[in-house]
């Protein structure tokens, strides 16, 4: 037996010996039914507002709506935080890259934990391919597919055994590709986008933008950069744009960088096998 069922034989118990109306039962039963359709409702308001965030109002046929409290808003992360979470995300895990730097193209997947990496790079000559394995670096070159190349290059498939353990790939040795806030290496980038004084704003289409101005009084640099996540909330794309000054050789230095960085399958094995030839650099 429910709890309508119960009430109307209660009220039925309790009404023997009066003259009541033959719509008082059944006034009775609606007011009830009411009464736990409210419930109800009113707790599925509350589930709703505690998981979504959301406040609920049900108004019933007959009856006037309660007013009820405005639901505070949903607090928006800053932009300066969705980027350091970002970063910090994506930082000291594997990952695929793929770096433009003008014409040149770098291709790879690294490992900070291992110090275990590689990338290749088509030119002229062939294909410079770098290779680290647990902190070595070698670094050489191989033939490209389909291409013939002429004149003088170096031996394919011999590759140079640097001196020394390294935390990460060299990018063929490009030290200006290596460093601070425009960086090839997204190791050393995420750093810098971590820096103190980056002005961190969020672009209309939820991507996020920063600004890295630098001078230590011999260097000059402003550089601008977008940056796209992934469903993760890892980095998934950065775009860098600026410009650069330098008159530590003595004479003024200067030029205009741009880069993009593509990043993906965060957490894959990375395996690198040794070079068969290989010759000690010295």
């Amino acid at each position: 037996m429910n709890l309508e069922d119960q009430l109307t034989i209660g009220m039925q118990e309790h009404a023997t010996g009066l003259a009541l109306e033959s719509d008082v039962l059944a006034r009775a039963g609606r007011n009830h039914r009411r009464r736990v359709l409210t419930t109800r409702l009113g707790a599925a308001g509350l589930a709703g507002l505690l998981v979504a965030g959301l406040a609920v109002g049900v108004q019933l046929q007959g009856q006037q709506p309660r007013s009820q409290p405005a639901a505070p808003p949903v607090a928006m992360e800053q932009p300066s935080v969705r980027l350091a979470n970002a970063a910090a995300a994506s930082d000291d895990i594997s990952y695929r890259f793929t770096l433009t730097d003008g014409p040149v193209v770098y291709a790879g997947a690294f490992d900070p934990k291992t110090r275990t990496g590689y990338l290749h790079s088509d030119n002229d000559a062939g294909t410079l391919v770098e290779l680290l394995i647990a902190g070595t670096r070698y670094i050489g070159t191989e033939p490209r597919a389909g291409v013939q190349v002429t004149g003088n290059h170096e031996a394919y498939s011999r590759y140079g055994q640097y001196p020394g353990t390294y935390d990460r790939l060299s990018f063929g040795l490009t030290g200006d590709a290596t460093y601070g806030p425009g960086s090839a290496d997204p190791t050393e980038l995420f750093k810098a986008l971590r820096a103190a004084g980056a002005a961190i704003t969020q672009n209309p289409d939820g991507t996020l933008h920063y600004r890295i101005t630098t001078d230590d009084g011999q260097s000059k640099s402003v550089l601008d950069g977008d940056v796209s996540l992934n469903a993760d909330g890892r980095i998934a794309r950065i775009v860098v744009a600026g410009t650069w000054s330098s008159t530590a050789k003595g004479r003024l230095d200067q030029g205009r960088l741009t880069r993009t960085v593509e990043l993906s399958d965060y957490g894959l094995p990375v395996t690198v096998q040794r070079p068969a030839q290989v010759v000690p650099v010295k």
